[in-house]
């Protein structure tokens, strides 16, 4: 199935902008996500979210890699500044313009964005993978995935003082981590 949506150009190209500056250099396997709540497309990447007013159907969160939103941020999308950019996801695969890259879709269910209150740690670590930033705003839960990255912080530092005789370091830690958890929540559809 494909999902479409007409982004506006002034919007997307604007908050593009915050990513030319991002000169930190970053891991190839950051991600992008792209979700929609409705009435606007919500891009996070590298620590930046940015929001475009958008129309259409959107059911999911598409990942890429955030080298490709850089990529974007550097190579706008070209068109007339009154059209809309379109976006697409079909077969594992966005189109932003004319450029496509592969991607990862989740579906998101309202069922998923339904949590409880107070979620618990690794619950708050995983919605990231099942919710759009939006989401995770409105919902008012960006206080306990920022405690459970705190805690998950602690952890990852105890273990690797463990495991430091075995040439384990907190980055091979961190990368287990983020690929099991992107595992277990995304692979969840």
């Amino acid at each position: 199935m494909e999902y479409q949506l007409s982004v506006d150009r002034y919007d997307l190209l604007e908050g593009l902008k915050r990513f030319k500056t991002r000169r930190r250099k970053f891991r190839s396997t950051e991600k992008a996500f792209f979700g929609f709540d409705g009435r606007f497309l919500s891009i996070e990447a590298l620590d930046v979210v940015i929001v475009a007013k958008a129309d259409g159907v959107w059911p999911g969160i598409a990942s890429v890699s955030a080298s490709f939103v850089v990529a974007l941020a550097q190579v706008p999308p070209v068109g007339d500044p009154v059209d809309p950019v379109r976006i697409a996801c079909k077969d594992q695969h966005l189109r932003v313009g004319s450029l496509t890259i592969g991607c990862e879709w989740q579906p998101v269910s309202h069922t998923l964005l339904k949590l409880s209150a107070a979620p618990d740690w690794i619950e708050a670590l995983s919605l990231k993978y099942r919710g759009t930033r939006a989401h995770i705003l409105a919902g008012g839960y960006n206080f306990d995935i920022e405690k459970a990255e705190r805690k998950l912080g602690k952890l990852v530092a105890r273990v690797t003082k463990l495991l430091a005789p075995l040439g384990v370091t907190e980055q091979d830690l961190r990368l287990l981590i983020e690929d099991r958890l992107a595992k277990r929540f995304a692979g969840s559809r």
